[in-house]
């Protein structure tokens, strides 16, 4: 029943409690009897006939003491939480001092994978364009001497100021609007509207609005506030007449002229009708019913240029916060020319105000962790845990660890701390006050460490798993995901850190401090706010006892074959959804969501990006795949992994890479014709020469100036060039002319662009101006192949291209068989493939080590074996529950799937320890002493938790809603099957005595002169034995 404490505190002392201490004091006076030298004190020197297990003392000796350090904590404990707080509070403060805060002006930095064979060949591939030239030194010497060489500039632009391009509609900012009165925007009252919406906007530096009004106004003659009847009326007949002519292609430009002659002038008339049709009418547009549901409105800035910060201005100056709407017509959405900078310029103010969403998670912790603890110094320590543990990981991540990178997921940590570091309390708290219950004449230090015997283990085998859980997540290959299992595995550690050190110091305080009226945070000076009226927590805690005493045991006695069928059958139909059908499949498209679906901006991507046919021609546009296949190096990637910024250049070369050699010449040409002879090669690039030599590079250098020089039409302004150079059987006294003619004028990059484009390879020429070395071969080929965002086709382009190049290699001379294949068409795919392989694998890696942990903690094979199995089982249930809500498997994605082993072991590992624990003979008794002992505690873990997950659901920021609804998902689902199909599975199979127990050298807690030990367990009932 529920009994008030010393402090005023309501602790639940189990019916069954009593009667085995009196049970085990009979057993413990009957093993006297049998053996005189042993005393009839227990191990701790006080009263209280404990039922935990430990070494008796020879009669004649001093009863055992306390470690050291718990001897410590319970006299000193103010100096436990004063060193603790200067200590972790001068890390804390040093690493924000002398750290940079994180900057996270780009929030999908480091959401790219590093480290992979792609990623290396690309990596190498691009540093050699840049380190080294296709240029050779003869052609850079004469440009050098002709104009000097530089880096490439890009071209100035002239703003144009003032200067409107009213018809450029491609790059400028696209304002979707609808009808507020659900009629068709092609009446004159929604024409009028949307010219009314346009003049209110009032932007000084943009130009006036584009849309299918003031087109309409435009062909009619009109001002666009003057529209009528009439003129809504001729444009029906237009677009009735002539759409089906667009839907067909007849009137795409340029049309034909078989085309013109057969539909009626009035269908071309300013272009309305294309315009109409291609740039402001959605797809679901019917012209026979002229029921336009939305369209958009086309602003251009006054300059030619169109930047980002442009865009950010526009957006924060009339669109964000502001509701636009006439009464005619209503904003829906925008979409800005650069899109995903103007999303990454807001991520930051929308991540500050999604804090507010994290103070109601915590509001919420602390209000249920006041219901349960009773107390407001308890709830102030949990919190004041939180803090230090998030300061002390920050220490450890930057100082220890020596992390530059902290990604925006990193904050995610926070949350996570908060739900375990409150269900750490609750189990710690819990265990305290039993064991003030079942030993009430034991002193401070003997109470703790009994308490630390049982909570300290059960915590540290929890905070070991899910860090163990949280760091697998390093073997990831991309930098994201990695930075945040590294953080997060440190948050955990410290989080235990911190519960063995300044927990249990405030404990100890909150006790103290409630045996002191004087004390300002006791019971006695709240009065009535501090304590929850007594009939109202009555009620909640009886209702709490009866589920855990009565209805849970009932469960388990009657009903345990249905609890396990069930978690049977739902764990393999989860494991078909993930797996075969659905199945979790990676993204297709590069673009990450950053908020959530009813953000104005990314209501654009998600639902309006791909309702107009503009948009649409431009995302279907097709694109062939670009092979770049090098030779002469080693895929290398020298930097940092886990700090993305880091670009180190360190190539390194294929010393048996020679250019002189004949056979690696011929060889060469053979493999640039077996190149552009295959299947996959474009044939409209076949012609193009493979340069295998200097003197190659200079001849298509000069035959390209020739060849433009022969133009027809082009004025012949230096015939002695067309003489001299543009000849078979060309002097070389000549050469230097040519070249000078030919390449003298422009900049050593713009030669390089031409002798990329114009060839099929080239070699690459060390930079040094007295070396005429050739170093590597890079070959470039087009190829028919069609870039796709399905990881399935890719990987079948990816297959054909890595194949045909492993066949061709085995015929390779000496220096050139470590030639690679490397183009950046293949990141995207390469990220698919990380997700879709390094997510599973990273999930697998966490459920092994928490396998061996429980292992070394738990010492049963068969409690750990069924742990196993239901955390499997819950996480295939999470994971097939957000596959059947439509998530891909992207980067955020993952992140929660690799989170559900760290957060769905927690409960069952309670559960396997506390069943562990107890003393009885019998499964089912040791089942539901379990059930009754950790229960509360966890239950309590798991609704904070997920009351933290429902407060983060309405945030901005897509990342942390999704994370609110994995919490609140894998908190439901991971307690559902601890308590029962992990409980059944014990009840009926579980292990008692030594069965299946692993054999393991005792460790220690006491003086090893005591011989008492730290793992101690509840007694075995002694008259049994």
């Amino acid at each position: 029943m529920a009994q008030p404490n010393e402090d005023g505190t309501v602790y639940f002392e189990l019916e069954s409690s009593v009667t085995r201490r009196r049970e085990n004091s009979s057993a413990l006076n009957r093993h006297e009897t049998d053996n005189e030298a042993v005393s009839t004190v227990d191990g701790y020197g006080c009263n209280g006939n404990d039922d935990i297990v430990t070494s008796v003392t020879p009669a004649g000796e001093e009863p055992p003491k306390p470690n050291r350090y718990i001897w410590f904590l319970t006299r000193y404990f103010v100096v436990v939480i004063v060193v603790v707080l200067v200590v972790v509070g001068a890390c804390t403060a040093v690493t924000f001092y002398k750290k940079q805060l994180p900057d996270f002006a780009d929030p999908l930095q480091g959401f790219s994978t590093r480290g992979t064979p792609i990623y290396k060949a690309h990596k190498t591939a691009r540093d050699v364009l840049e380190e080294y030239s296709l240029v050779p030194p003869t052609v850079r010497n004469v440009i050098d001497k002709s104009t000097g060489s530089g880096p490439r500039t890009k071209r100035d632009i002239d703003d144009g100021e003032g200067i409107c391009s009213r018809n450029n509609l491609n790059y400028a900012t696209k304002l979707v609007v609808e009808s507020s009165t659900s009629t068709s925007l092609l009446t004159s009252a929604s024409l009028r509207g949307m010219c009314d919406f346009v003049d209110r906007l009032n932007i000084a530096f943009a130009c006036p609005g584009v849309s299918v009004a003031s087109r309409l106004a435009e062909l009619r003659g009109k001002n666009c506030s003057q529209l009528d009847d009439d003129d809504a009326a001729y444009a029906w007949t237009l677009l009735d007449g002539c759409a089906p002519s667009y839907t067909s292609g007849k009137l795409k430009p340029p049309v034909r002229p078989e085309d013109r002659a057969n539909l009626s002038e009035s269908c071309f008339r300013a272009d309305f009708v294309y315009n109409v049709m291609h740039y402001f009418a959605d797809v679901g547009f019917d012209a026979k019913s002229h029921d336009l549901k939305y369209t958009i409105v086309y602003i251009n800035y006054r300059d030619n240029r169109v930047t980002a910060d442009t865009d950010k201005r526009f957006y924060q100056d009339h669109v964000e916060g502001k509701t636009m709407d006439n009464g005619i017509v209503r904003l829906v959405t925008v979409g800005f020319s650069d899109h995903y900078s103007v999303k990454n310029e807001m991520f930051n103010a929308y991540l500050i105000g999604d804090l507010k969403y994290f103070g109601l998670a915590v509001f919420l912790i602390a209000l249920f962790s006041l219901m349960y603890l009773r107390s407001f110094v308890l709830v102030i320590g949990t919190f004041t845990n939180v803090l230090l543990s998030f300061g002390f990981a920050y220490f450890l991540y930057y100082y220890v660890c020596q992390m530059v990178f902290f990604p925006f997921i990193n904050l995610v940590a926070s949350l996570l701390l908060i739900a375990i570091g409150a269900d750490d309390v609750f189990v710690f708290h819990d265990a305290w006050l039993q064991v003030k219950a079942d030993h009430p004449t034991c002193s401070a230090d003997q109470r703790m460490s009994k308490t630390f015997s049982h909570a300290i283990v059960s915590i540290s085998v929890t905070s070991f798993t899910t860090a163990a859980a949280f760091l697998a997540n390093a073997v990831s290959d991309i930098t994201a995901i990695q930075c945040f299992g590294i953080f997060a595995a440190l948050a955990i550690v410290a989080n235990l850190a911190m519960m063995v050190t300044i927990m249990p110091a405030i404990v100890l305080a909150s006790d103290a401090c409630s045996a002191r009226v004087t004390c300002p945070w006791s019971a006695s000076t709240f009065g009535a706010f501090y304590r929850i009226p007594n009939a109202a927590y009555s009620w909640v805690t009886a209702r709490v006892r009866s589920f855990f005493h009565t209805a849970i045991p009932a469960v388990l006695r009657r009903v345990w074959w249905l609890c396990i069928a069930v978690g049977l059958v739902l764990g393999v139909s989860a494991l078909l959804i993930d797996f075969y059908k659905p199945a979790l499949k990676p993204p297709t498209t590069k673009e990450v969501q950053l908020f959530n679906k009813d953000n104005i901006l990314e209501k654009w991507d998600l639902d309006f990006k791909h309702r107009f046919p503009v948009e649409i021609e431009a995302a279907n546009k097709p694109r062939n795949i670009s092979v770049v296949i090098l030779f002469g190096f080693k895929a290398t990637d020298p930097g940092n992994r886990l700090n993305p910024d880091d670009k180190t250049k360190a190539l390194s070369r294929d010393g048996d890479f020679d250019m002189k050699r004949s056979e690696t010449q011929e060889w060469l040409r053979k493999m640039c014709n077996a190149t552009t002879e295959s299947a996959f090669a474009d044939s409209r690039f076949s012609g193009l020469p493979c340069l295998v030599s200097t003197n190659d590079v200079t001849t298509l250098l000069i035959e390209s100036e020739c060849k433009i020089v022969k133009t027809p039409g082009v004025p012949k302004e230096n015939t002695t060039f067309e003489d001299l150079c543009c000849v078979n059987n060309r002097d070389p006294k000549n050469l230097y002319y040519c070249l000078e003619t030919s390449v003298g004028y422009r900049p050593v990059d713009s030669t390089e662009d031409s002798i990329r484009w114009k060839s099929i390879g080239s070699p690459v020429y060390d930079n040094i101006p007295a070396s005429s070395s050739v170093i590597g071969y890079r070959l470039h080929v087009q190829t028919n192949l069609s870039f796709s965002g399905s990881y399935e086709d890719m990987r079948a382009n990816y297959g054909v291209l890595s194949s045909f190049i492993k066949t061709q290699l085995e015929s390779a001379p000496e220096g050139l068989r470590s030639g690679f294949l490397a183009d950046n068409d293949f990141a995207f795919y390469d990220l698919q493939q990380s997700l879709a392989t390094g997510t599973f694998k990273s999930v697998g890696l966490s459920i092994a080590v928490s396998f061996v942990v429980l292992l070394l903690t738990v010492r049963n094979v068969l409690v750990a074996c069924y742990a196993i199995l239901t955390i499997t089982m819950s996480i295939a249930c999470t994971v097939a529950s957000i596959v059947l809500m439509g998530w891909k498997l992207n980067i955020v994605e993952s992140l929660t799937i690799t989170l559900a082993v760290g957060m769905s072991i927690d409960f069952t590992i309670h559960y396997g320890v506390g069943y562990q624990l107890t003393t009885d003979a019998v499964s089912a008794a040791r089942t539901l002493e379990s059930a009754r002992r950790v229960g509360p505690a966890v239950a309590a873990a798991a609704w904070t938790t997920f009351c933290a997950g429902v407060a983060v659901l309405n945030c901005s920021v897509e990342a942390y809603r999704k994370l609110g609804v994995f919490l609140a998902l894998v908190m439901v689902v991971s307690w559902v099957y601890a308590a029962f199909f992990f409980l059944s599975l014990c009840h009926v199979v579980g292990p008692v005595g030594g069965f299946c127990q692993i054999p393991c050298p005792t460790l220690r807690l006491w003086p090893r002169k005591h011989k008492a030990t730290v793992m101690s367990v509840y007694r075995d009932d002694v008259a049994s034995h």
